[in-house]
């Protein structure tokens, strides 16, 4: 039974000398240099890996050698399991909480074994969720990824309130998240507050929709009450001023035309700092959602997101589904369509496929992993109804007779002759508009 909480380097010869106890001494790091691999062509004994390795001088080895050996994988080992990680309250990327996923998995892993330790996996307003950690491929003692389940830990007071030069309070980055974003597509909900006096929820009709409009584009959950609160994403009593002309304010950026700024009260001396919600740019290019901004709405709203696409589509009945835009296989299948009519059964791969405008949008996303964010509807009839067969986008589906139906009435998806994400309603053949966070 090997321990396999060890460093890879070390836990790697366990491996070895395990699945190979013909050798005439355990091979290690002083006998033998390892110099290729692990490889996964030319295999045997049934084994997953391979590595080249050369005798050292007075190890007891000579020449070149190929030995074989199994490398743990993740996938199997934690397969049907979530592993519970608790992630400290600023964290953002694998590489912040790779500690805290090795303690949780009894393993010894580092940021250098994963294939992304610089992604996001969540924004710190995220407090919990499911994700995917992928293990780099040419990791010599493991292969797969390991899911886990993280909750994130409650805030100290030192990670609201943290000293700055100026004592700013700037509870996970606010200030900045709000500063550089495009807010021109909600200039209704911000220029229709009252400007110049202190921001309450009962201000006007309008501060629900301004305190929606907020959260959603910036993913932070931002709140307004009739009083003053403990809570730090509290807008109660910030005063709205309108620049027409931000070039002249340091504070502000030149190239819009309108900015909003947001000063917090008085009486909360320097621990908060002012927002700026600029709109208008003024070379009059509307500004297209990214997938940044698709990913930071559909985590704010705890969406599901998966990883995969090679499920049924009957599994996230009634859901939003943040995902990516895979290669259908050739066993994949579907019955009936999600465009002008209802799909039965089949896989998310071929929805998604007969939900793109077009196959070259659908072979672009494929290309470049492309973030979809879809919605489908899960409905009964009293008697059944055949649905259609339908060639779209170069598949043929397959038609089916059901009591039980599906049908997409939301589909995000990146166009690239747009430079940026579009929505349409599959099922309604809507004409595909540029896609903000609704209200």
């Amino acid at each position: 039974m090997i321990n396999y909480n060890k460093p890879v380097m070390q836990l790697v010869w366990d491996q070895i000398n395990r699945d190979n106890p013909q050798l005439k001494k355990p091979l290690n790091a002083t006998n033998v240099a390892l110099l290729q691999g692990p490889l996964t062509n030319a295999l045997r004994d049934g084994r997953n890996s391979r590595i080249v390795v050369n005798g050292l001088q007075g190890g007891g080895y000579s020449g070149k050698m190929d030995i074989y050996y199994d490398r743990l994988n993740l996938s199997q080992y934690f397969k049907g399991v979530s592993v519970p990680v608790k992630v400290p309250y600023r964290a953002t990327s694998y590489r912040d909480i790779i500690d805290r996923i090795s303690a949780a998995c009894g393993l010894v892993l580092t940021a250098d074994d994963l294939t992304y330790p610089d992604s996001q996996f969540a924004m710190i307003t995220v407090a919990t969720g499911d994700r995917t950690v992928a293990i780099k491929s040419d990791n010599p003692a493991f292969t797969g990824h390991i899911p886990i389940s993280f909750i994130r830990e409650e805030p100290s007071f030192a990670d609201l309130y943290h000293t700055t030069e100026t004592g700013a309070w700037e509870p996970m980055d606010v200030y900045s998240t709000v500063y550089r974003l495009d807010w021109s597509m909600y200039t209704q909900q911000i220029i229709n507050i009252p400007m110049g006096t202190p921001l309450r929820l009962n201000s006007n009709s309008y501060m629900t929709q301004f305190i929606a409009a907020l959260s959603a584009w910036s993913g932070i959950p931002f709140t307004i009450g009739n009083a003053a609160t403990d809570n730090p994403y509290d807008l109660y009593g910030y005063v709205a001023t309108r620049n027409n002309n931000p070039g002249l304010d340091p504070d502000m950026r030149g190239e819009y035309n309108y900015c909003v700024k947001l000063t917090p009260p008085e009486d909360m001396g320097n621990l908060r700092r002012p927002f700026f919600l600029h709109f208008g740019p003024k070379n009059n290019v509307a500004y297209l959602a990214q997938e940044k901004d698709v990913e930071r709405y559909a985590r704010y709203m705890r969406f599901r997101e998966t990883s995969s696409n090679s499920m049924s589509v009957t599994l996230y009945q009634n859901e939003y589904v943040l995902t990516r835009a895979e290669s259908p296989e050739t066993a994949d299948d579907l019955t009936g369509s999600p465009y002008g009519t209802r799909y039965c059964t089949g896989s998310i791969r071929r929805l998604m496929q007969h939900a793109f405008p077009t196959e070259e949008m659908f072979q672009e996303s494929i290309a470049n992993r492309r973030r979809v964010l879809y919605h489908t509807a899960y409905t009964t009839t009293t008697s059944a109804i055949t649905y259609q067969g339908l060639y779209r986008n170069g598949y043929q589906s397959k038609q089916m007779t059901s009591l039980y139906s599906n049908y997409c009435n939301y589909f995000i998806y990146y166009d690239p002759s747009k430079g940026g994400y579009m929505v349409y309603s599959p099922y309604s053949k809507t004409a595909p508009v540029p896609w903000y966070p609704p209200l």
